[in-house]
């Protein structure tokens, strides 16, 4: 039986996190281990784990790994020094599961909710070829859908047409080119091949910078049958808004980053990303929307300029 490491990045999400760990400990595949990368929260997190017996210690210092064993699991807690956002959040995760044995590690959020079964289809699918599975997120909160193209040479991460697109998920398998860290399976040679995730990204992005990487050492599959559900629905941060705010600048700016590391060539690099960028501020300058624009800017601004890491404090722009 492979031995199967979940680890998971929180933030002032209690309550999320009490049902995913409750459902972690009752799934049909069992887990070797559990690691929770506390993200320096406020809400009374420590104490829901002490509460649940998923963490034994009373008194947590930060920056230290903590080990207990609970229904024969093992149980991991780290204490962030501070917020370092998702990305830097699962950088560290993933660099602290390095130290720990295990055949495949399972990255998540801490507002998902796996069925019992998700982890049995995800190792079920997992093959020589296909070194990384992803789940379903299709739930009440969220539609999903497979992405079978990434274009880079496009103005964001995906070109947006329909057909790089599978929505109507009939097939068990599909062959993708992203994935979020909202479940996905990776084998542990992967993981030592490909790094840890770039925590430069601060939110967005991450996931699809590590993906990318992913693929220059397996192909990743999308598990229809899989069945991550999420607790809460996906934040508001569409460029379409009529006032935008921290969460769409780290969007627009990590576009122009991730491009710039992963684009083909000079136009998809350099010019498509900022050009675009520049259509978002101007547009916005058309319609009055100056607010926007200096979100819009600072984003063109900053990505031009190789601005990495938390710019902007959430909640602050």
């Amino acid at each position: 039986m492979k031995e199967v490491l979940a680890v998971l990045v929180t933030f002032n999400r209690k309550e999320c996190l009490k049902k995913l760990v409750n459902s972690l400990f009752n799934l049909e595949y069992k887990l070797k281990g559990i690691l929770i990368l506390d993200n320096d929260s406020t809400d009374g997190t420590i104490e829901q784990l002490q509460e649940m017996k998923f963490l034994a210690e009373t008194e947590i210092k930060k920056e230290e790994i903590y080990k207990n064993n609970y229904k024969d699991i093992e149980c991991y807690y780290y204490l962030n020094n501070e917020n370092t956002g998702g990305a830097g959040g699962f950088a560290k995760v993933v660099e602290l599961s390095l130290k720990i044995k295990y055949d495949y590690l399972w990255i998540m959020d801490d507002d998902v909710l796996p069925d019992s079964k998700c982890l049995s289809k995800l190792i079920e699918s997992i093959d020589d070829n296909h070194k990384v599975c992803i789940p379903n997120r299709t739930c009440e909160n969220f539609k999903d859908k497979a992405c079978i193209k990434l274009d880079l040479m496009s103005k964001s991460k995906r070109f947006g047409k329909r057909k790089d697109f599978i929505r109507n998920l009939e097939n068990s398998l599909y062959e993708v080119y992203d994935m979020p860290f909202e479940g996905p399976l990776i084998s542990r040679d992967i993981v030592e091949k490909v790094g840890l995730p770039n925590k430069d990204y601060f939110i967005f992005f991450d996931d699809t910078d590590y993906a990318t990487r992913c693929t220059k050492y397996t192909k990743i599959y999308f598990v229809t049958e899989a069945i991550l559900n999420r607790q809460l629905p996906l934040p508001v941060s569409s460029t379409h808004e009529k006032r935008k705010n921290w969460r769409n600048y780290y969007f627009e700016r990590n576009i122009i980053l991730f491009m710039k590391k992963h684009g083909n060539g000079y136009l998809g690099k350099i010019f498509f990303p900022s050009f675009w960028q520049l259509c978002r501020v101007l547009n916005n300058v058309i319609r009055f929307r100056f607010y926007n624009v200096k979100v819009s800017g600072k984003a063109l601004v900053d990505g031009i300029r190789n601005k990495k890491g938390k710019t902007v404090q959430p909640g602050k722009l």
